[in-house]
């Protein structure tokens, strides 16, 4: 079985003590048909040096497929929480002073994971070999797999959107969903993109060919971005 590393401890490079960690918000939410995403903000200790990054979970279980999931983790640094507000600091009459008490440098630890029904509506009826990406969607690739991430400009952005929105209940639900196809097709980009990326228990990306595989199911991403679950 994949045990995926902590992605707090890959992004500040050493393992954090329960007493260094101070959380600032916490959330856990789960779209129906959709996404199970979580929140942790931490408060940043100024003498962290934490390096911004993703991490793609592929896991697999041949005895108990209930139990597969992809999962999307990612740590960003540089925020600024507001502890009034109970979101990042907009700035206002007290937060544009550096002498406001609520303003706080966070880390902000944020996961999606995605259920095998919620990525199946993903995968078109193809002839001849399957495609890899239609393996790891459909969850018949037979091994987990861990994948560490750069976080792109494109990652942060929607990062930064589902972190701060202002969106409740339905809207809530359509923005999330969204925001989470969008952070699944960048990975895909970068896992396309980037060959120099760790990898963790994952030879099968190391040719061109497979590459080309994915290249054509994340086109299936696009066709299929902010559309309802059905």
């Amino acid at each position: 079985m994949n045990q995926p590393q902590d992605i707090l401890a890959i992004a500040y490079k050493q393992h954090l003590m329960q007493d260094q960690m101070v959380l600032l918000q916490e959330r856990v939410q789960e779209i129906p048909g959709s996404v199970q995403y979580t929140i942790h903000r931490y408060n940043r200790n100024p003498q962290w040096n934490v390096d911004d990054t993703g991490m793609l979970i592929y896991h697999y279980e041949k005895k108990a497929d209930k139990n597969n999931y992809l999962e999307l983790r990612f740590c960003v640094s540089g925020n600024v929480y507001c502890r009034k507000k109970e979101t990042e600091c907009d700035l206002c009459q007290y937060g544009a002073s550096k002498t406001c008490v609520e303003r706080v440098d966070s880390v902000d630890v944020v996961s999606f994971k995605y259920s095998p029904k919620h990525l199946s509506q993903f995968i078109k009826p193809r002839k001849g070999d399957s495609v890899l990406t239609d393996e790891l969607l459909s969850f018949t690739h037979k091994t987990s797999f861990t994948r560490i991430l750069p976080l792109c400009g494109k990652t942060r952005m929607v990062l930064e959107g589902v972190l701060n929105h202002t969106y409740t209940d339905t809207l809530e639900n359509i923005y999330i969903n969204a925001q989470t196809q969008m952070l699944l097709l960048y990975s895909l980009d970068c896992m396309i993109g980037e060959k120099e990326i760790d990898v963790v228990n994952c030879k099968f990306l190391a040719n061109e060919l497979d590459r080309e595989k994915i290249v054509k199911a994340r086109e299936i991403l696009i066709q299929h971005i902010g559309e309802p679950i059905t």
